[in-house]
């Protein structure tokens, strides 16, 4: 929007510099927002690829390094290192994942054995009927 738009929309002067003034203060706004927005999602990728167990519960750990810190490119600056340094400690390195994934990524799920839930009775282990007896008789 400029000046001239505003003049032939009928605007004077004041109301024109009125209206530019609050445009550009809705401007910095947007923009501050989205820096912060960027910030934050650099933070939490962080945080995911350090493999936190609770990010949110990470997040105040980190409160004065981050009053501090600011983005580089797509990483905030110096937060793989604070991250790490939070891991390693023993104190909160419980707030982190420690197991190697394996390759590719997806973990195998587990194998359960022994009975399945809707199993019939003849594939109980060892007598099937004695342990039915035992329901029987209540």
């Amino acid at each position: 929007m400029t000046r001239c738009t505003l003049k032939t929309l009928g605007l004077s002067d004041e109301q024109a510099e009125g209206v530019l003034a609050e445009a550009a203060a809705v401007d910095e706004a947007h923009a501050a927002a989205m820096r912060q927005l960027r910030f934050d999602s650099a933070v939490r990728a962080s945080l995911a690829a350090a493999r936190a167990r609770h990010p949110d519960a990470v997040k105040p750990l980190l409160a004065d390094f981050l009053a501090e810190a600011e983005l580089e490119g797509e990483d905030v600056g110096g937060l793989s290192e604070e991250i790490a340094r939070l891991a390693e400690d023993p104190e909160t390195g419980y707030l982190f994942h420690h197991a190697e994934m394996p390759e590719g990524g997806a973990i195998e799920p587990p194998v359960f054995t022994g009975v399945t839930p809707a199993a019939s009775p003849d594939s109980l282990p060892g007598d099937g009927d004695a342990f039915l007896q035992g329901f029987a008789a209540i």
